[in-house]
This record gives C-alpha cells, sequence and structure tokens, in this order.
C-alpha cells in the first residue's frame, strides 16, 4: 500500500498537468482503489450491524433454576392465582419464558384440567400460544364440557380460538360436521356456544360457521340478544338487533335448546327468505346531514351505525353500509 500510494499521487498530479485530461478519465484510478474502497464500505457495515445487533439482542444468561425446580414453582404459582395477584403472576411467567416456554405451556395446559378455573382463565389469554390455546379448547369442548365450556369462560375461549385459528378445529368439526345433528347441549354449554359465535367479528369463516349454528339454538341466542339489546353498549346492541334479524328468517328450533330442523342459512349479504321483507339499509347521505350536526341529530335521522370507530381526541367516524359521517367534539365535520 506505501507503494501505491506514491503512484496514486503522481498519476493525479500529472493528470492535473496534462490539458487532455478530463473527469472521466481523472475517476480511472489504478484497480487495488475500489477493492480498497469497498473492503472499506464493507468494514463499516459490518460493524454497524454489530453495533445494531448489540442494542438491539440481550445476552441472556443460565437459567436460574433447574428443570425441576422450575416446574415446582410454575405449578405453585399457577395453583395460587387470585384476583389480586393475576398482574403479578403473568408478569412473573412472562419473565421466566426465555428459558422455560415448554414447562409453561405444560403446567398451563395440566391447570386448566384441574379445578378451579375461575382466575385462571383471567391469565390464559396473556400466556397462551398455539399449543396452549389448542388443548385448552380440546379440554373445554370434549373432555371438561359441562364444566369447562360455559358462559364464564365463553369470552376467554372465543379469543383463543379467533387468535389460534387451528385451536377451533375440535369445536367447528363438531357443530357442522355430519355429527352435528346428535349433538346434545346442556343450557349451559350451549349459552356459551351462541355467546362466542355472537361476538365473533366478520374474520376468515365465523361469520358464515356463525349463522349456520346459532340459528339452531334460536331461544337461548334470542335470550343472549334480547341482554345485549338493553346492556348500553351501542355496537353490542346494534349487533344483537342485526342478529335478531337473521333469526327471524330462519325456522325455529324443535324446543328444548337444541338443534332443529328444516331451518335455512341466511348471511348477512344474502337476499331475504321468500315471502319476507328485508330491512331497509340506509341510503346516501342525505341532505339534512351536514356540517355541525349533534351526534344525537344525524342516528335520528339515519339511525344506528354499523359500527363506530374512535379515533381519539374526541373524534369519531360513524360507519354506515355505502358512507360514513365524521365527528369532532360531538358535531359533524364531513359525511361521505
Amino acid at each position: 500500500m506505501s507503494r501505491l500510494l506514491p503512484s496514486i499521487a503522481q498519476g493525479v498530479i500529472s493528470s492535473r498537468r496534462s490539458p487532455g485530461v478530463t473527469a472521466a478519465s481523472l475517476l480511472r484510478t489504478p484497480r487495488q482503489r475500489p477493492w480498497g474502497a469497498t473492503v472499506g464500505v464493507w468494514a463499516l457495515a459490518f460493524l454497524g450491524a454489530g453495533v445494531a445487533a448489540n442494542a438491539q439482542f440481550k445476552v441472556v444468561g443460565p437459567a436460574p433454576f433447574t428443570q425441576k425446580v422450575a416446574r415446582q414453582k410454575i405449578r405453585t404459582l399457577l395453583d395460587g392465582v387470585e384476583f389480586d395477584n393475576r398482574r403479578q403472576t403473568i408478569d412473573t411467567l412472562n419473565g421466566w419464558v426465555t428459558w422455560y416456554r415448554d414447562l409453561i405451556d405444560e403446567e398451563l395446559i395440566a391447570a386448566w384440567q384441574r379445578a378451579p378455573r375461575t382466575d385462571l382463565a383471567e391469565i390464559m389469554g396473556p400466556m397462551a400460544d398455539p399449543r396452549v390455546a389448542a388443548e385448552v379448547v380440546e379440554v373445554s369442548w370434549r373432555q371438561e364440557r359441562q364444566a369447562a365450556f360455559t358462559l364464564a369462560f365463553a369470552r376467554m375461549l372465543g379469543d383463543l380460538m379467533l387468535r389460534f385459528s387451528d385451536s377451533a378445529r375440535p369445536f367447528r368439526d363438531d357443530l357442522l360436521g355430519p355429527s352435528a345433528a346428535g349433538l346434545v347441549l346442556s343450557p349451559s354449554e350451549t349459552e356459551a356456544v351462541c355467546r362466542i359465535l355472537i361476538d365473533m367479528p366478520d374474520i376468515g369463516t365465523w361469520r358464515k360457521d356463525a349463522v349456520q349454528i346459532v340459528p339452531r339454538y334460536r331461544r337461548v341466542a334470542e335470550a343472549l340478544l334480547a341482554q345485549d339489546v338493553q346492556s348500553g353498549d351501542q355496537e353490542r346492541s346494534y349487533r344483537a338487533q342485526l342478529w335478531q334479524r337473521y333469526l327471524k328468517a330462519n325456522a325455529p328450533d324443535t324446543g328444548g335448546g337444541q338443534p332443529g330442523t328444516g331451518r335455512r342459512t341466511l348471511t348477512p349479504s344474502a337476499s331475504p327468505a321468500p315471502g319476507r321483507t328485508a330491512p331497509a339499509a340506509p341510503a346516501a347521505p342525505p341532505a339534512t346531514i351536514s356540517k355541525g350536526q349533534t351526534v344525537e341529530q344525524v342516528i335520528k335521522i339515519l339511525g344506528q351505525p354499523l359500527t363506530i370507530a374512535d379515533l381519539g381526541s374526541k373524534k369519531a367516524i360513524y360507519i354506515y353500509k355505502d358512507f360514513k359521517v365524521t365527528f369532532k367534539n360531538g358535531k359533524v365535520t364531513e359525511a361521505q
């Protein structure tokens, strides 16, 4: 390299003295120079990557306990879950996940198989992964249905099935497969099934599945929907009213909360059953919707929206079938 520098310097000096030298010829340096520049760039890149890696990744130290001791600690922690220590339990388990993920999974599943489950349900969602979700739903639906598949656990079970779709397979297979006609559910089990399906968002095939299953348990579903209409939750109330309309378009069950026969499937986008009038859907925003109107005035004119998007800072968008109305501080700012 020391021999190379004088030659480069001499070349540059000579080029400046030569009247025929152009800018392009000045860029044509000896072949070793690009190689050296490239090495320098890569060296800087690796150095930068190393700094970034050190900033992002923390070296994991040795496990704080042996596997045997860790299992006992996890089991004791889960057996002692109460309302007041649920947050602390979740934080402690999350701190051990790096070393004991498999043990935590095994003990979560084993704890769910034991009673009581009430407080455990509140930590199952935050701690679950696909393995835990699949086992908990399987145990609740097929092994311990009378005790574990009830309204008290419906929200947690529905959340697991929504987040980890494979975990819902036993539930869906039994309710939609060939064995569905012979499936007998107790009133509490029926309530849990209806609650899960009514609350499921329109993601994947959940809505399609729900409108096939819920009408079989019409009486139980109607009781839950009546509660939702009066719940004071605007979105829940509106969804319940839509479900009530769907149920009216299906033949009633045979009683006792068990599946009936002769039912017709109606999806939210399907045409109404023959001889029935479809609920009137809001058309384009009428001329009476204008800036400055209050939420109450808009709802009086248009009815309840399909959904409400809360944007924070006292701003919200009321979404209807073919348009939306934007509110700021409770007043209309835009209608599209």
